[in-house]
């Protein structure tokens, strides 16, 4: 089984995480992610030419027991959210996703003001 979670990062540095299942971390929770970290993610999302995607990898098919991500952002006025099935997006999309979840290790879970 594939890991179910939602993790939204905002750029205040709060991040919210709902680990569903096959995850260490169940349940919600709240923490803090410096600054740089989420800058960088911006940089990465901006260089990779996120807003060109596509809307879903494959175009044409689901396949059913492969990994799936939903990776949506958020940017002034610009909301996109692309569906990854099977890794079968670009290595752009998969490289954000991976900084995603290095993001959630960076996270100092519990300490919000």
């Amino acid at each position: 089984m594939h890991p179910s979670y939602k993790v939204v990062l905002r750029i205040d540095e709060t991040v919210s995480y709902i680990g569903r299942s096959f995850v260490d971390k169940r349940g919600k929770h709240i923490g803090k992610l410096d600054n740089f970290y989420f800058n960088k993610l911006a940089e990465l999302i901006g260089s990779e030419g996120y807003f060109k995607m596509r809307e879903r990898y494959p175009e044409d098919a689901v396949i059913e027991d492969g990994y799936d991500a939903r990776v949506k952002v958020m940017c002034g006025d610009k909301e996109k959210v692309v569906f990854d099935n099977n890794q079968e997006g670009p290595i752009g999309l998969w490289a954000i996703e991976m900084a995603i979840d290095a993001a959630v290790g960076r996270a100092h879970w519990g300490i919000v003001k």
